[in-house]
């Protein structure tokens, strides 16, 4: 018998893959008179396949991560303690020193920040979950990224949103992070859809199973995400953003979907360039009487 995995990218939206295997077929004298061969889809397998070893490979990066960002943020608080003594003992007169320290204590906060996401992109597996409602915390999040931006959202939710076991602060950073990347998305300005509502799958969607859930759209009609960056958006440290221009560093992303796998949850996104991106987060939730949802 012969066997092979191969993979054929112009079937389906984004490839599939096949095991292939062949055999002889002998009469009864041992003679070769034809062969058989079977084809079987291992696409999802293949899926989950990779979606374990990315796992295995953020853990891992978490783990030295959260260490060395621990490290580094007891170091920056010294580092500030001391550029703060130093501000209120320099005279009034002596400004280029008074500027110096600000610039300094400046850019030591920002380095804390830093310290403080690589911290939460490593605990991210750790939620504290308790029975929350996301309304709130998507309007929350929607105000306080967009106030005083020419970026406008009015969020569409289903009056009986069903309640999901989150940890509320992770998910409010994701919502933010999210929205922050729409916004960005749409330097001139315009409108972004936010929408939360009820649905069921009846079907496994790549890593998530059949159930009831909160199905969290933001949709951007911003610059699109050209289709071969689309794998890569969630790795650390990727961005298609100019460095001169980006607000963050890479992390944000990769935090949601820590923090969202971690929730037994999943994110998907849908991209096209000069169009939008349309991002599709799902939390596991209860149905408070099974009214709401939105067959998938």
């Amino acid at each position: 018998a012969y066997e092979v995995t191969e993979f054929f990218p112009d079937l389906g939206e984004k490839g599939k893959w096949f095991r292939i295997t062949a055999a002889k077929l002998r009469d009864s004298s041992g003679r070769i008179f034809g062969a058989m061969e079977t084809l079987e889809d291992i696409t999802e397998q293949k899926t989950a396949e990779e979606e374990l070893l990315k796992r295995t490979k953020n853990e891992s990066l978490g783990t030295f991560a959260d260490g060395v960002a621990k490290d580094f943020d007891s170091l920056l608080t010294a580092i500030l303690r001391n550029v703060f003594l130093a501000k209120i003992s320099a005279s009034e007169e002596d400004k280029i020193l008074e500027n110096g320290l600000a610039i300094a204590e400046r850019a030591g906060l920002q380095a804390k920040e830093l310290a403080h996401r690589l911290i939460t992109f490593a605990q991210g597996g750790y939620p504290v979950k308790k029975n929350e409602k996301l309304d709130v915390i998507i309007k929350d999040a929607v105000q306080k990224v967009l106030e005083g931006s020419n970026v406008t959202c009015q969020p569409v939710i289903v009056p009986d949103l069903w309640p999901t076991e989150i940890d509320a602060m992770q998910i409010k950073q994701v919502m933010e992070n999210m929205i922050t990347n729409a916004k960005e998305a749409m330097p001139e300005g315009g409108v972004i859809d936010v929408i939360a509502e009820n649905t069921t799958t009846g079907t496994n969607i790549r890593t998530m199973g059949k159930g009831n859930y909160v199905r969290i759209i933001i949709k951007d009609r911003g610059v699109g995400i050209p289709r071969e960056n689309l794998s890569k958006i969630f790795d650390p440290y990727f961005t298609t953003k100019e460095t001169k221009d980006r607000g963050g560093i890479g992390l944000g992303l990769a935090i949601c979907d820590s923090i969202i796998k971690y929730h037994n949850g999943l994110i998907t996104v849908e991209s096209l360039v000069g169009v939008g991106t349309t991002f599709m987060v799902y939390l596991s939730a209860t149905p408070n009487d099974g009214k709401n949802g939105v067959s998938s």
